[in-house]
């Protein structure tokens, strides 16, 4: 029952308390008590622990399991009481609470059957029948909790297993009880969430057919006293209008637009859209606006009529669609939208005039409706009319550098440089809003808005900055040039962007403010594709310098970015070699104070870009780098412990974006440094201490980066040394963990070990165990998918080719690990059966009697060489070819009495695969060489600019304009989507070449062991004889010209 589980919830989590809980002394409290949503409360402050209250849930939990029937039975009708009970303690029913929704969203639909029990059916059919009184019965502060874990039910059983919940809910909507109605709304929104735009037959017709025309009249007759800011009508008309956003989220059922309640709908959500803010609501600011719950009321409402335009506002698109929906589209543009779209118009005004201010939400919402309406042809000859007022009046002062900003960039300039200047924080902005709109009234509207909007900037830019206010519309300005750079350097206008940057930016680097040196710098860094003169890049490189050392943090993260953009340009790069040293200071200092991976791709760009000049500097650059993320990670919770993961993911995700960015500067460093072996080991060294803390403290958001720094260190190094053998451990315990996620990642590493420390890991048995688990949980556990099994086999190759010698006593394990996939290929790609085909090759060249004496007793000889060589023309790479040649060189010396049985008889079928990997060697050699060439010339930074062409422009005249553009265009996605990559689709996958693939193989003198096996072939005149019986001519004359080089 529950209340076992619920018991033993609590037993599992206070273990150090269970003997001393009694009735009377169940030392818990609300200060001792955290509640982490989305995971199982946790238990902080022990020394402030005492409630009464606590103490009587637990002797309940201890009288569940009485083996007394009737106190067990009391005992458990009064805790399925306790979570959604009104009275008692708060912290106990939260807590209760809590247990119930983890409860279900782990065990009642487990994602993964087996690793976590799921409850019995009835369990199940217990919680169906209780979760809604629950939800009725709860206080508003533990009801969320009861929804979440409806949330998850209704998912799993709505509405098979749940068929009478609408009927269920139904009663309790209508009953004129708001707080009733409330909790009603709330597990309704959950089932139209998941069944609302996709229910058929009986659901569908219960939903919509017989459900919203009640909630369209309740909708009506609670707008009133929403208006009058009644807190409970504002939380139902919010409810209702959630739910019916939720309706129309992916279709539109047939039952919303019968007869007129579509136009009913849409009337009473305007009417919602124009409700006057009552003088409470304008008296709120700031946080406390968005925050209202009258204006998510609103939001809701705008969301709606936003969600219906973009489905229907383009008749041609949807028709494309749907035809069937091409009469309703016409009819939703003239009848709907076109009003909509004036009552928006008129909203606005009445904005501006200060009598009803916006929501930022609500403002991003009516702005992106404004956005959509330039498309179409209707709803554009009305925008049209306000365009540029809606530009310079409506969304430029949301634009411009606000009273707000300053507040926050003198409070915390960390926190404006994380809202103000990065892209993923103010995607749902207000300013970010009419930025987008901006963008695509010039690239949709190009001819009739791109000069006046430019013209617009260009004045505003050129006006003087004698006071805040202009200094404030200059920052706006600034913004928008930077936010068009794309279109710009696309146009016509492009020759005259220097001189524009010469005259209105780079001076403001030197501006009194510092909101303008850091959105000169910030502008600047929008045109990294520009190729300025001489005069004009070193005026901004020499402004962008000293800007990096500016007391404002913002303006330091923004110059940064500027300096990055400014990177590719030779004036820049013939300059700057004197000042890197404190460029390189700067920046390190920098990422001291604020997290951010921007600064780390200006630091790899740097070291990869000046790696000569910088070598004086490495090894200290080494060390303050690796200071600088040891620093980030200090406290670093361990991401293993789910639920302290949980609670620190946002603060943990902003420190791991730069640790990883500064993982791949120190990467890019010892890379850069390869051809200095003395600064490596010092700069091995340096790192290895974070290396092993990463590993130690079991910090998974950077084991990706860990495994590539030692693989680079390893690589650089082609040495193992005794302080990096300290981390094998480490690594084998990783991979324990977690190896199947990070196996790709710790496959280069461990096969450098391999390949580069042999000796010692031949010598220390322990090494070698842990290696071979590693092996053979890769082949062996369900966790890996086939491709991860790829890792395992290269591991085995490696092994074999390193240790020659050393790993007779695990051949036969090697073979019998790709036995399933050899005796079975059909279900197996065919990179997969070629990697598994080549650790039995590799067996062969490492011992080919032994491998043969196991394929014989795997019964694996025949499956084996009849794949192989039906195969053969998959082994297209360098390496392929070798190891084909190597091991049936091995393999042709053996005395044809000492061959299997199978062998024998196909003996014929070798020399031909040997033949061919022979002849198509140097083809492949030559392949691998062009590529090793294009890499070398290969330039990351490789820019493609833009044409006129790049950016759709509507053609501002003539009938359906929008829809005649508009639809090709998705065409063309929609067929890219499907048709390109169809589920139906089959392709072979063929191995690619890797360059810097090294093996031992490198090293043997194919031509000489070629010469050396046909020579001591002759001396066994029936296994020769046999080999040459299934040459063809071809193959026979370049057989014969092998012998003759002899």
């Amino acid at each position: 029952m529950l209340s076992i589980q619920l018991f033993q919830y609590f037993k599992g989590v206070l273990p150090q308390y269970r003997n001393s809980l009694t009735r009377s002394s169940l030392k818990l409290g609300n200060d001792f008590v955290r509640l982490n949503p989305g995971s199982i409360f946790v238990f902080d402050r022990p020394e402030m622990m005492a409630s009464p209250d606590l103490s009587s849930l637990y002797y309940l939990l201890t009288s569940s399991l009485s083996q007394q029937e009737q106190l067990r039975k009391e005992a458990e009708t009064q805790l399925e009481q306790v979570a959604a009970g009104q009275s008692g303690d708060a912290s106990a029913r939260q807590a209760a609470a809590v247990y119930f929704k983890n409860l279900v969203n782990k065990r009642y639909d487990p994602y993964e059957e087996g690793k976590v029990p799921a409850l019995s059916d009835e369990d199940k059919i217990q919680i169906r029948t209780l979760v809604v009184r629950a939800v009725m019965e709860c206080s508003p502060v533990v009801r969320p909790q009861l929804i979440a874990a409806t949330h998850k039910i209704i998912r799993a059983d709505f509405p098979k297993r749940w068929p009478n919940l609408v009927e269920e809910l139904y009663p309790l909507i209508t009953c004129g009880e708001a707080e009733r109605v409330i909790s009603a709304l709330a597990i309704f929104h959950e089932v139209v969430s998941w069944h609302g735009g996709t229910a058929v037959d009986d659901t569908r017709e219960l939903i919509h057919g017989r459900m919203f025309p009640v909630l369209l009249s309740i909708l009506q007759t609670q707008m009133e006293m929403a208006a009058k800011l009644d807190k409970e009508a504002v939380i139902i008309v919010k409810s209702i209008l959630k739910s019916f956003h939720a309706a129309i989220q992916y279709r539109f059922s047939t039952h919303l637009l019968l007869g007129d309640a579509f136009s009913n709908w849409c009337t009473a959500v305007t009417h919602v859209i124009q409700l006057a803010p009552p003088a409470e609501i304008l008296a709120l600011s700031g946080e406390e606006t968005e925050a209202h719950i009258y204006w998510k009321m609103k939001k809701w409402a705008v969301r709606i009529h936003n969600k219906i335009f973009q489905r229907y506002g383009c008749a041609k698109l949807d028709s494309f669609n749907n035809p069937d929906n091409m009469p309703f589209a016409k009819f939703y543009m003239e009848q709907v939208a076109l009003p909509v779209l004036g009552v928006y118009l008129g909203q606005i005004e009445l904005s501006l005039q200060g009598k009803n201010p916006f929501s930022e939400r609500i403002f991003s919402l009516l702005t992106e409706f404004l956005e959509s309406c330039i498309r179409h042809k209707k709803t554009w000859e009305v925008v049209q009319k306000h365009a540029m007022d809606l530009v310079t009046h409506f969304m430029f002062p949301r634009i411009c550098f606000t009273e707000e900003d300053q507040e926050m960039w003198d409070a915390d300039g960390e926190e404006y440089v994380r809202t103000k200047l990065d892209p993923f924080e103010e995607i749902y902005s207000a300013q970010s809003a009419s930025i987008n709109f901006i963008l695509d009234l010039i690239k949709c509207r190009k001819k009739t808005m791109f000069v006046p909007v430019l013209q617009f900037v260009n004045q505003t830019m050129s006006a003087s900055t004698s006071d805040v206010a202009s200094q404030r519309r200059k920052d706006g300005a600034l913004f928008i040039m930077g936010s068009i750079a794309t279109v710009l350097m696309a146009s016509d206008f492009k020759s005259q962007i220097e001189p524009v940057v010469a005259s209105f930016v780079i001076p403001e680097l030197a501006s009194p403010q510092g909101f303008l040196r850091m959105r000169a710098c910030w502008t600047l860094e929008q045109y990294d594709e520009m190729e300025y003169s001489q005069t004009v890049c070193m005026s901004a490189l020499q402004g962008v310098l000293t800007c990096l050392t500016d007391k404002e943090l913002p303006v330091k993260v923004a110059a940064t970015g500027a300096l990055g953009a400014l990177l590719d340009n030779d004036t820049t790069q013939k300059a700057l070699p004197p000042y890197l040293g404190k460029i390189m200071e700067s920046i390190l200092a920098l990422a001291n104070e604020i997290q951010l991976d921007s600064l780390s791709f200006v630091l790899e760009r740097l070291v990869q870009m000046f790696a000569d000049e910088l070598a004086p500097y490495s090894v200290q650059l080494c060390v303050q780098l690796r200071d600088t993320v040891a620093r980030h990670l200090e406290g670093y919770q361990n991401v293993l412990d789910v639920d302290a993961a949980d609670d620190n993911f946002g603060q943990n995700a902003d420190k791991m974006m730069a640790v990883v960015g500064m993982f791949k500067a120190i990467e890019t460093l010892i890379d850069s440094m390869g051809k200095t072996p003395e600064l490596v080991t010092k700069m091995e060294e340096i790192v290895l201490p974070l290396l092993a803390m990463v590993l130690d403290r079991r910090i998974i958001d950077v084991y990706e980066e860990t495994f590539e720094l030692i693989d680079s260190i390893t690589f650089s190094r082609k040495q193992i040394s005794p302080t990096l053998w300290t981390l094998f451990p480490y690594i084998h315990r990783a991979f324990q963990d977690c190896g199947a996620d990070y196996i790709q990642d710790m496959q280069t590493t461990l096969d450098n070990i391999i390949s580069y420390g042999s000796a010692a890991l031949m010598a220390n048995p322990e090494y070698m165990r842990m290696l071979m688990d590693i092996v053979r949980t890769t082949m062996t556990s369900d966790e890996f998918s086939e491709y991860d099994r790829v890792y395992g086999c290269r591991l085995m190759e490696s092994l074999m080719l390193n240790c020659r010698g050393h790993v007779d006593a695990v051949l036969g394990e090697f073979i019998a690990a790709v036995g399933p996939t050899i005796s079975d290929p059909e279900e197996c790609s065919q990179s997969v059966v070629v990697h598994h085909l080549e650790v039995i090759i590799n067996a062969l060249y490492y011992n080919a009697g032994l491998a043969l004496q196991h394929l014989e007793q795997l019964q694996l000889t025949a499956p084996f060489f009849t794949l192989w060589f039906s195969k053969a023309e998959r082994f297209s790479r360098v390496h392929d070819k070798r190891l084909i040649i190597v091991a049936l060189s091995t393999l042709m010396t053996l005395p044809l009495a000492h061959l299997p049985p199978f062998l024998q008889q196909n003996w014929r079928f070798v020399l031909p695969v040997y033949l061919t990997a022979i002849q198509t060697l140097p083809k492949a050699l030559e392949e691998r060489r062009k590529l090793e060439e294009e890499d070398q010339s290969a330039d990351d930074s490789e820019y493609d600019e833009l044409s006129d062409g790049d950016y759709d422009e509507i053609n501002d005249d003539g009938p359906g304009e929008a829809e005649e553009e508009f639809v090709p265009a998705t065409r063309k996605v929609d067929e890219y989507n499907y048709n390109d990559y169809s589920d139906d689709e089959s392709y072979e996958d063929d191995l690619e070449e890797e360059v810097f693939f090294e093996t031992p193989l490198d090293t043997v003198d194919v031509s000489a062991l070629v010469q050396q096996s046909l020579a001591q072939l002759q001396t066994q005149p029936e296994s020769f004889q046999q080999l040459t019986q299934a040459l063809s001519s071809e193959q026979a004359v370049f057989l014969q010209s092998l012998l003759s080089a002899h």
